[in-house]
């Protein structure tokens, strides 16, 4: 998989982790899988987003992966009784979404090598 425990680590918590995820791997797995599909969806249009999401360990692109963290985080709390947490992953979730849309549009040259991720 493309994240890994120790990504989250920087933007929460291990028991809020636990209790976001609600104590079960296949939430977070799901909500990683819809959370990269929308980030793709962004991306795909400039971007080999396979060959982004192959990457592993240090050969990733950091920026993506915390907004991955975001986007996911954000779908894992909404699906939270009472969205407990959600007012943080929203505004995390909306500065994602930001930077995605900036990156479709052009206008971020964010990603390494003038704009190419991994080349």
């Amino acid at each position: 998989m493309f994240l890994n425990n120790l990504d989250y680590q920087v933007m929460i918590g291990q028991r809020a982790f636990d209790l976001i995820q609600q104590s079960d791997e296949e939430n977070r797995r799901r909500a990683e899988e819809m959370a990269r599909e929308e980030m793709a969806g962004y991306l795909r249009p400039r971007y080999d987003v396979e060959r982004i999401f192959a990457r592993r360990g240090e050969q990733r692109n950091m920026q993506i992966v915390m907004f991955l963290c975001d986007i996911t985080l954000y779908h894992l709390a909404s699906w939270l009784p009472q969205k407990m947490g959600y007012e943080i992953r929203e505004i995390r979730y909306r500065r994602a979404i930001e930077w995605l849309q900036g990156v479709q549009s052009g206008k971020n040259p964010c990603l390494r090598g003038g704009g190419v991720p991994y080349d």
